[in-house]
């Protein structure tokens, strides 16, 4: 499929706001902008830059892939435009934050919110791989809150995704906190994994969701090999206190072996799933179950730390650094906003244990 990118300037139809910065990374910017031939509607823009031939393959690609998704809970791209040495995604404006924002204010979120929202995220899920694509960055700073009465949700930033039907995955890419053992495995394997990746890192964002703090943490070796054993907190009084069937859905997911994760149609289906309903606003937490989520940590993107404000960002390949405990994520956002990080060749020596 041939690149259908305009080659004229978006300032024609767009008012950019450059006041109004929804969020930046290691691959674009993000701004609100308002349609003046569309009503005044208002619109998120993302900037690109093009450094060489391959950022302007994969910015192709992101491109047409989202032009084949079409869901209530896939964030919309609206225009593509190419000009100079830069591309502008126009995409639906997500007003209402994400759901990194929600963990940062109140540290965990309540099961029927958790459920309501993770139920629109597979079904988001259900769409793409329906299509042959596996979006392969799942995290809560790529789900975003529509700020409507309905409480929609939408799931953003396919800068990572890939078409997996008649080809195989082998990059190892995404935010190495979400991203599946078996994609981690492949930088020094090379062997090909599946769209069950995003089943992985579903279970993951449901645990963070619910628990407030990340599943996996440690240095690069103890976080694989946590993955492997499936080894994640389940003595602590944040998850004793959760419904059997909030912690069935997180341990289905949450399996080293992708053949044994729940299916996202079983995952619709499951009761946890099955019984949410919306709108569900988070209700606060008290200030001691509230885990420091910062910004960048939160994330663990590795290269240049993005904002947990991105609403249509894209995340950088992985070059994966120390993560830390859940108490001293603070400290590990400091760490990585000064670049203190091991290149993704160091965590190839990890897998081979």
């Amino acid at each position: 499929m041939g690149c259908t990118l305009s080659p004229a300037s978006p300032a024609r139809r767009y008012e950019v706001d450059r006041k109004q910065e929804l969020g930046s990374g290691s691959q674009g910017e993000v701004f609100t902008a308002r349609d003046k031939m569309g009503n005044g509607r208002n619109v998120a823009i993302k900037r690109s830059p093009v450094f060489d031939a391959e950022t302007r393959r994969s910015l192709y690609r992101e491109e047409q892939i989202m032009r084949e998704l079409d869901h209530p809970n896939i964030c919309r791209l609206l225009d593509a435009y190419e000009k100079g040495a830069a591309m502008y995604f126009v995409m639906e404006l997500c007003s209402g934050g994400d759901v990194a924002e929600q963990l940062l204010e109140n540290g965990k979120l309540p099961e029927a919110s958790a459920a309501n929202i993770l139920q629109q995220v597979v079904e988001a899920l259900i769409h793409a791989h329906g299509r042959g694509i596996a979006h392969r960055d799942l995290k809560p700073e790529n789900i975003c809150l529509c700020g409507n009465v309905d409480g929609t949700v939408k799931l953003i930033d396919w800068g990572m995704s890939s078409h997996f039907r008649g080809r195989s995955m082998t990059d190892c890419v995404g935010s190495i906190t979400y991203t599946a053992p078996e994609v981690l495995e492949c930088a020094s394997s090379r062997k090909a994994y599946s769209e069950a990746c995003d089943l992985w890192s579903l279970g993951v964002v449901a645990y963070t969701m619910l628990c407030g703090k990340f599943p996996f943490w440690g240095t690069n070796e103890e976080l694989l090999q946590a993955a492997k054993c499936e080894r994640y907190p389940t003595s602590e009084p944040v998850w004793q206190n959760l419904s059997e069937d909030a912690k069935d859905f997180v341990r289905s997911l949450l399996r080293y072996r992708p053949e044994q994760r729940m299916s996202l149609k079983a995952a619709l289906e499951h009761p946890w799933l099955s019984s949410a309903s919306r709108p569900l606003p988070p209700t606060p937490t008290s200030l001691e179950e509230v885990i420091s989520l910062d910004e960048e940590a939160s994330v663990k993107v590795f290269g240049v730390p993005e904002k947990a404000t991105s609403r249509a960002s894209t995340a950088a390949p992985l070059s994966p650094d120390a993560s830390t405990g859940p108490d001293e994520i603070h400290e590990g956002a400091q760490q990585a906003a000064l670049g203190q990080s091991a290149s993704i060749g160091d965590f190839a020596t990890v897998l081979s244990l």
